[in-house]
């Protein structure tokens, strides 16, 4: 379970916004955020997740998770977490990933994890190719699988994860 809390950590925002790229209120909220006005962004944010903006969504579902300017939700944050990733957004779906695979706001189910996991590893999201690795390491929802744990690490790894870099020297090293 703490390895799905600090995955879902990184799923939340790691890469999800460059303010300097975002325009408005989300680029403010984005801003807000990133300085730890949690309060501001939130302000800011949540007007701009209830008008549909996946990206927003996220955020604030992230923001729930953390107990980031909110009192900490999980319910919450899955809520919005399912509202981003039902537009096909990948910190959404990474996101939803990270709880189905920690049962935090849900029941446990890695099938469902595997699967959220899945649509965003397809759109090259590293977490979740990083997730997917730590699911075919451990037998989490599938078979245990060293090989398909290390052809994702390899494809995190290649993005720049320390963590699936690390996976790679383990499974290779056989420690």
């Amino acid at each position: 379970m703490l390895r799905s809390v600090g995955i879902l950590t990184a799923f939340c925002l790691a890469g999800s916004m460059s303010a300097a790229a975002l325009a408005g209120p989300l680029q403010d909220g984005a801003g807000a955020y990133e300085r730890g006005d949690y309060a501001t962004a939130m302000q800011l944010l949540r007007p701009v997740a209830e008008q549909g903006d996946a990206l927003a969504q996220v955020i604030v579902g992230g923001m729930y998770a953390k107990g980031s300017g909110v009192a900490e939700d999980d319910a919450e944050a899955v809520r919005w977490f399912r509202l981003s990733a039902a537009q096909g957004n990948e910190n959404g779906e990474a996101a939803l990933g990270a709880v189905y695979q920690g049962g935090i706001g849900v029941v446990r189910d890695y099938g469902q994890a595997l699967h959220w996991f899945g649509l965003a590893a397809a759109q090259g999201d590293r977490n979740s190719q990083y997730g997917l690795g730590l699911m075919h390491e451990y037998g989490e929802g599938t078979a245990v699988d060293k090989t398909e744990a290390l052809r994702w690490y390899r494809l995190a790894a290649a993005q720049g994860s320390d963590d699936a870099t690390k996976a790679v020297a383990r499974l290779t090293q056989g420690n």
